[in-house]
């Protein structure tokens, strides 16, 4: 199973608690959380996954042209399967380098964020930024194992780790907020 997909929502009893309490997140922003982010909003995406398994089903079909033209003895031919192998085989490091580097020149790199979330809507705070978005801003709201994704349109999202909200109910206060 994908750890990275949406789990199925469930009709267990959860705790009451008063809506009108905020709830307040806090979490480093930095290339972990970035990557982690990610890696969720392309969990996703079909065209992700189409990718992924042309991506290995291409990396088999070279290593066995690589071994079939070391069998015939046909060097240059090795060498260029050779190199198209060992290029998928380091395509995901490689990106995910790339990403992490873009990210350190970004001015919310290595930064606390703190979010609350009301009925109102999300108020996000840090040092370089203070936004607030009401909920019509968002929608949808993808529900995983250990956080939520928060969409606002096609390109942008919020990630929430259930492990960075303060407070002994966990994750059930935001998704009430969030559903309600």
């Amino acid at each position: 199973m994908n750890p990275y997909e949406p789990t199925a929502p469930t009709n267990e009893p959860v705790s009451t608690f008063n809506i009108d309490d905020p709830v307040l997140v806090q979490f480093d922003f930095n290339s972990d959380f970035w990557l982690q982010t990610l890696e969720r909003y392309r969990s996703l995406s079909f065209a992700n996954m189409v990718f992924r398994i042309l991506r290995y089903a291409f990396l088999i079909m070279f290593l066995f042209m690589t071994i079939t033209a070391g069998l015939v003895r046909e060097q240059s031919s090795t060498f260029l399967f050779a190199s198209c192998t060992v290029f998928l085989l380091f395509a995901n490091p490689l990106k995910k380098w790339l990403l992490v580097r873009k990210f350190q020149k970004s001015p919310f790199c290595n930064q606390s964020f703190q979010i609350t979330f009301t009925q109102e809507g999300k108020h996000s705070l840090s040092a370089t930024q203070d936004s607030k978005s009401k909920w019509s801003a968002f929608t949808k709201m993808i529900r995983f194992e250990d956080g939520v994704l928060l969409m606002q349109g096609p390109g942008l999202c919020s990630w929430i780790p259930f492990s960075s909200i303060d407070g002994e109910d966990g994750a059930e206060r935001p998704i009430q907020l969030l559903e309600s």
